[in-house]
């Protein structure tokens, strides 16, 4: 598991906090 598929999935958490928002 790479650092880039760690940054993607916090940013697809932010994104889907952010959603429903």
């Amino acid at each position: 598991m790479s650092v880039g598929n760690l940054v993607l999935g916090s940013l697809f958490k932010v994104v889907l906090y952010s959603y429903p928002a």
